[in-house]
């Protein structure tokens, strides 16, 4: 466990010889009056040993999401330019997003899952470098003799936690649309045949143009609870509760059930958006954005849908007449295209775009094609001399099938890789709040 002396100056952690006693590298935050020593190792120890009985050994109280405890206060914010934290000067209990570094009690699960992920990646050669973060210059200066960057680079690559961001229901998916829209847009984005570097870096490239508003729909699978624990507001389209109401009057091979699924998840999705009065993006995950304005309705109102075939785009501007054409039977008509087009394309990729389009011809709905305006680039088409400041385009995509290295190596060019070897942000970046 961490114990502070009067001095506040440094922290000792018991039966670790990696570490020992270092400097904590955080700035004091002592009690305000200096007690003896004795008095103030009582008082805190007895704290700690009520932290451990109700939030560790008590099963009502304990959490996973819950690390241990720390006697620091709250008030170092590690980031560069990071937002002051508004606190009273009550004293409570209540749950930090970021351990404090000394003055702390790890419990024993994560203690050693933070241990092993140490280890790890020390032998790898790996140091705990975070853009953005004040840690990485107290590393460069002071190497092994202070733990705090290694900790923070641990937390960083676990996300942080948030409830309640997971949509298995009607209910689920309307709360989660109004707290997640910007400006009456939302951005409905396809996790399906993305893998998951690829999902990974996209979010670490939304999260340093400050997108917020998009919600990521997907297949159970454990990589999409992950994403939820980690506060990324997610679909569940294989447990979605209406898709028994939804597909009854369909008829479909067993063998679909699971792309049925995908197709009408994604249709009602973009239905209950617009009955929010939300205007609505459907995209794929193999793209990015290439600016915080990338989703901006500039399109001028001559029409209100949008579809990019080839870049896997479709734009929809909420208004009382599309919500008119997105009725229920556009959703059935929608998923029973699914058998005809996968005959037609021997590919699931961008299919509901496709019968969205095919539905617009018959319906003789006019729309905008996206890829005249060219508003998608191609990764392959990337060079080494491009500049962001040359590029008119606003999105970034590839196929399904193209090979992980070559994303990679092409997105590099544009600085817009921003994962490491963990799949981890390689910076934390602060907006204001």
């Amino acid at each position: 466990m961490g114990l502070i002396g009067n001095s506040g100056r440094s922290w000792c952690i018991i039966g670790l010889p990696m570490l020992g006693c270092r400097p904590s590298g955080l700035r004091r935050g002592g009690p305000p009056q200096i007690m003896s020593l004795l008095l103030l190792l009582r008082t805190i120890l007895r704290f700690l040993k009520a932290v451990i009985l109700n939030y560790y050994y008590n099963a009502s109280n304990f959490s996973p999401s819950i690390y241990g405890a720390s006697l620091q206060r709250p008030r170092f914010v590690p980031g560069k330019h990071g937002n002051k934290m508004q606190l009273d000067g009550g004293a409570r209990i209540f749950l930090y997003q970021l351990v404090g570094t000394w003055g702390q009690l790890l419990f024993p699960r994560p203690w050693k899952e933070f241990r092993l992920w140490y280890d790890e990646h020390k032998v790898k050669g790996v140091k705990p470098f975070l853009d953005g973060m004040v840690t990485t210059g107290w590393y460069r200066k002071m190497g092994e003799k202070i733990w705090t960057p290694w900790f923070i680079k641990f937390i960083q690559s676990h996300g942080e936690v948030l409830t309640n961001r997971i949509v298995r229901s009607s209910n689920d998916l309307g709360s989660v649309l109004q707290s997640v829209q910007q400006n009456n847009t939302v951005v409905l984005v396809s996790l399906y045949r993305v893998s998951e570097t690829n999902v990974r870096n996209m979010l670490c490239h939304l999260e340093r143009l400050n997108i917020r508003n998009y919600i990521l729909v997907g297949p159970t699978s454990h990589f999409l609870l992950d994403l939820a624990r980690r506060g990324h507001p997610v679909i569940d389209a294989s447990q979605f509760s209406e898709f028994s109401q939804l597909a009854k009057s369909i008829n479909f091979q067993d063998s679909t059930v699971e792309l049925i699924k995908e197709i009408l998840v994604k249709a009602y999705a973009t239905r209950k958006s617009l009955e929010l009065g939300y205007s609505t993006w459907l995209l794929d995950g193999n793209m990015l954005p290439i600016s915080s304005d990338s989703f901006f309705d500039s399109f001028g109102h001559s029409n209100d849908f949008y579809i990019g075939k080839t870049a896997g785009l479709f734009f929809v501007r909420s208004s009382s007449s599309t919500l008119k054409i997105w009725a229920d039977h556009f959703l059935y008509d929608v998923a029973s295209l699914v058998d005809t087009l996968r005959k037609q394309s021997g590919s699931n990729d961008g299919m509901i775009i496709s019968a969205v389009e095919k539905l617009l011809e018959k319906q003789k709905i006019a729309f905008k094609n996206l890829d005249d305006m060219q508003l998608g680039l191609d990764v392959s088409t990337i060079h080494a001399n491009q500049t962001l400041s040359h590029i008119k385009n606003k999105f970034i995509f590839w196929s399904s099938g193209t090979e992980l290295e070559t994303i990679q190596r092409q997105l590099v060019l544009l600085d817009f890789w921003v994962v490491d070897s963990d799949s981890s942000c390689t910076a934390v970046v602060c907006h204001q709040s």
